[in-house]
């Protein structure tokens, strides 16, 4: 029995490194600045796929009923969805955030070269090159206060990721962790090999948004281009992989 909750265990890691898992999870993390909030990303994922599963694991062992093919379908077809509504917004806000140069006048006369961004308007983004004039000279970017904010921003919970994980829970997972909860011998033991499979969840999709943070982190600070590349590409992925799901379920 031991050996069959360690294999739990390790079937729960397994499990949260999935194609479509790594695809959400990813383009969740996509969108978010620093590594700290990557790794919350995948963390409340994985919060959120373990409370589905140790649900619907609980309701079949004690009802000893399965879930309708038809609901399981059903929900495959909702992923896939999802996944396409979240690659498409990842993809959106690559375009939104991507900076270009367009040329700015002042009322001065005097013409350069602005780094822009949709999502900042009014000023150059701070920490973008100083502005060239068009005679050769340097011209100061836009004054930017650089003094601390007198307030904390709080950091709430990221419920867009809880609520995906929910949904991918209730969309498979449950059927895998059946293989082995028919094996068990007591309810009780069942539901402790589910807490472990979503502990092994847990801590796979904790250690992939750790390693995935660690590109993102360091292209959006010193290689823009290749970030912007990154981002479309696990946008592009990740809606192709929900419209696999969307058409196959």
């Amino acid at each position: 029995m031991v050996s069959l909750l360690f294999v739990g265990f390790l079937l729960g890691v397994r499990h949260a490194l999935e194609a479509d898992h790594i695809a959400t999870v990813a383009s969740l993390v996509s969108t978010h600045p620093s590594r700290s909030q990557m790794i919350r990303q995948g963390f409340a994922w994985g919060i959120g796929h373990s409370l589905t599963l140790l649900l619907i694991g609980s309701i079949v062992l004690w009802s000893d009923q399965l879930i309708p093919q038809q609901v399981a379908s059903g929900l495959e077809m909702a992923v896939g969805a999802m996944m396409i509504v979240l690659g498409i917004d990842v993809l959106r806000r690559a375009r939104k955030s991507r900076v270009h140069f367009h040329t700015h006048k002042h009322p001065d006369g005097i013409v350069h070269f602005h780094a822009h961004s949709h999502e900042q308007t009014g000023a150059e983004e701070p920490g973008a090159p100083p502005s060239l004039t068009l005679t050769g000279s340097i011209r100061p970017a836009a004054a930017h206060s650089q003094k601390p904010h007198d307030h904390l921003h709080p950091k709430s919970w990221p419920l867009r990721a809880l609520s995906m994980g929910l949904l991918h829970g209730m969309a498979g997972s449950a059927a895998l962790v059946l293989l082995f909860v028919d094996q068990v011998e007591s309810a009780a033991t069942g539901v402790l090999y589910i807490l472990l499979f979503g502990a092994g969840s847990i801590l796979g999709m904790l250690v992939f948004s750790l390693i995935i943070s660690i590109p993102l982190s360091l292209t959006s600070k010193h290689m823009g281009r290749l970030h912007h590349g990154l981002q479309i590409g696990i946008g592009v992925i990740t809606s192709g992989i929900g419209l696999m799901l969307l058409t196959h379920s």
